[in-house]
């Protein structure tokens, strides 16, 4: 399915200063208009690391009202957390009528983290590829994530799935250029190396669970991230286009 992805495509800095004020217009607009309906929005950014997707939800919190806009980046669980279901902690955070939550390593990726701080009580993408959960735990866990979604989308919440994708020598580039600065160096680690080391093997179990768990009622939206003004024009539109849909 990544094959897929248009990794080449870019947006120039006209064509998206030309872009901006009309997708600004837009969804501010449907968010009014999503208030009024009362009915909740769940945007869901996923990804490899160092895709952009903090900038991403940045992004959307200045072009939207965020007195009705929250976010969700989820760590390590809590005690309280462990001793209850796996998804207990993302009901507790879902949005109410009316509003807006993004949520970033969420419910299909959460084991990424969990597995770095040696925490094996999730079972995901990265527990697979290090031996944390055992084959049960991780094609059980493709039927559980459809069936909490579909309940999601049955109680009336509209669910968007964005999963952004960017090539191997791109992410290298990101991790050299970040090394460059001062104040965002801190941030690679070791450990994104190590994963890079693994690249292959992390891409064909995100392409599977990727497939497994889009559906009909809750597609992923596959994103090409190389060039970060493109992957945010095709995010936005895409928002708009499903939101205008759900409240017509």
């Amino acid at each position: 399915m990544f094959e897929t992805a248009e990794l080449g495509r870019e947006t120039s800095k006209e064509e998206y200063k030309k872009q901006e004020p009309v997708l600004r217009t837009g969804l501010l607009t449907l968010q009014y208009e999503l208030r009024e309906a009362d009915f909740p929005l769940i945007l869901l950014i996923a990804g490899s690391d160092r895709l952009g997707c903090a900038d991403l939800m940045n992004l959307l919190h200045e072009w939207m009202d965020a007195r009705y806009l929250e976010a969700n980046v989820f760590e390590a669980p809590t005690d309280e957390e462990r001793e209850r279901p796996r998804f207990w902690r993302y009901w507790r955070a879902l949005p109410a009528s009316g509003r807006v939550r993004i949520f970033h390593r969420e419910w299909t990726t959460r084991a990424i983290v969990d597995r770095l701080k040696g925490n094996l009580d999730d079972a995901g993408l990265d527990e697979r590829l290090e031996g944390f959960a055992t084959e049960d735990d991780w094609q059980r866990a493709y039927s559980e994530i459809n069936d909490f979604e579909e309940m999601l989308v049955h109680h009336g919440i509209l669910l968007l799935k964005f999963w952004m994708h960017i090539s191997p020598e791109e992410q290298l580039r990101r991790f050299k250029a970040r090394e460059k600065v001062p104040f965002k160096k801190y941030k690679i680690t070791a450990e994104d190396y190590r994963n890079r080391d693994r690249w292959n093997a992390y891409e064909l179990a995100a392409d599977e669970m990727v497939q497994r768990t889009s559906t009909d009622y809750a597609r992923w939206h596959l994103v090409a991230g190389n060039d970060k003004r493109w992957a945010r024009i095709q995010v936005l539109k895409t928002v708009c286009r499903e939101l205008e849909a759900a409240l017509d």
